[in-house]
């Protein structure tokens, strides 16, 4: 599993949750510096430390290691979902159903 690749995903989620460096590596109980190298591929995040990162971060694991999804749909409606305020994921959401109601973009039409 590419040490970058996952680290990327975890500078992003976290900038997304508006959670900064220094305040996520606290919660996590760990330095910025530690933080820093896991981000940016310098050192491998421990495995131990994954199911609390997904967790903070309001995802589930497969999706932080890219079990899930690998640069698939789902990957970016995870990101832009994360990415926004409340208000916007209600209308996400709204506009997701709204679709799902029209024959010619479910599956089924």
């Amino acid at each position: 599993m590419d040490n970058y690749i996952i680290g990327e995903r975890v500078k992003k989620l976290r900038e997304a949750r508006g959670i900064s460096q220094k305040d996520f590596a606290k919660k996590l109980n760990i330095t910025a510096s530690r933080l820093s190298n896991w981000e940016n591929g310098y050192n491998k995040i421990p495995f131990d430390f994954i199911p609390e990162i997904a967790s903070l971060l309001g995802g589930s694991v497969d999706a932080l290691l890219g079990l899930e999804f690998t640069e698939s749909l789902s990957s970016d409606l995870f990101y832009y979902y994360v990415t926004l305020n409340d208000e916007g994921r209600e209308a996400l959401l709204k506009y997701a159903a709204d679709l799902c109601e029209i024959s010619k973009y479910t599956s089924k039409g």
